[in-house]
């Protein structure tokens, strides 16, 4: 009998809702119930009712009674999540001086004597032709969300920050240097960090780069729709179905002029 009072759902809320004891406090039951004496207090207890100090807890932490519930069905998930958190954090970098005053008369000297700041008029040769606010463009329509959130082609996160316009910061990067004409597709939405990860530390050759493209099928799930890049972090470099589409195109139009080039690359690569 005490089982079936405690496991089933019996008592009702103040909206004449039937629910099980644990999932009730004594002030959820409705007017006519007694709910302060010690006797009713006890029998909440008995019956697994939710007592009154997670109430107090969920009150003063600022947080749906509800959780406080959801955390002790859930004990080993919510740990699991906790040990997780701590493992992912980094110690703070610390340079504490033994003698404020000395180093402070240090930083005043190594200041005095830092140099001058010179300049040099140098001349460069610049790519006129990109029209990198174009290819913005054509990255915004292609890797926007469902929600309007712009995402990276790397990391698949939204991007990090907005600018004071409202849109989101990115890179519009070149893929690879080989194709010879302005292709839009040619480029990638990629957060600030993917960007310099790609920029310095992708040691996949251009010309593979548009092999690797011309190999995926395009009919595949769009969210296989990825490269494999040799790359320290992030190797996986996602598109969507019409910008994959488009790229494999324009790599196409540029292997017209240069038939050979991913030919002879796919050979020197069997043969080693």
């Amino acid at each position: 009998m005490g089982q079936l009072c405690s496991k089933s759902a019996w008592l009702p809320n103040q909206n004449g809702e039937f629910c099980f004891p644990e999932e009730l406090f004594l002030s959820d039951l409705p007017e006519g119930f007694e709910k302060s004496t010690n006797e009713a207090q006890e029998l909440a207890m008995t019956l697994g009712m939710r007592k009154a100090e997670e109430l107090q807890l969920a009150d003063k932490l600022g947080i749906p009674h509800e959780l406080i519930s959801f955390i002790q069905r859930d004990r080993e998930v919510i740990l699991a999540l906790y040990q997780e958190q701590q493992q992912k954090k980094v110690p703070l970098p610390s340079s504490i001086t033994n003698d404020p005053a000395r180093r402070t008369d240090k930083a005043v000297e190594a200041a005095y004597n830092a140099a001058v700041k010179k300049y040099k008029t140098v001349s460069i040769n610049r790519r006129i032709s990109a029209g990198n606010n174009e290819a913005k463009v054509y990255l915004r329509n292609h890797h926007t969300d469902s929600e309007g959130q712009l995402i990276c082609q790397l990391c698949n996160r939204a991007m990090p920050f907005r600018l004071p316009n409202g849109e989101e910061y990115f890179e519009a990067y070149q893929y690879t240097e080989v194709l010879e004409k302005e292709y839009e597709a040619n480029h990638l939405a990629l957060c600030p960090n993917c960007a310099a990860e790609f920029k310095y530390a992708c040691q996949t050759d251009e010309i593979e780069k548009a092999d690797l493209i011309l190999d995926v099928n395009k009919m595949t799930d769009e969210a296989n729709l990825v490269v494999y890049l040799d790359m320290p972090v992030h190797r996986h470099l996602r598109f969507t179905q019409r910008h994959l589409i488009d790229l494999q195109m324009a790599t196409k139009d540029w292997l017209e002029a240069n038939p050979h080039s991913v030919a002879s690359h796919r050979n020197l690569n069997n043969s080693q």
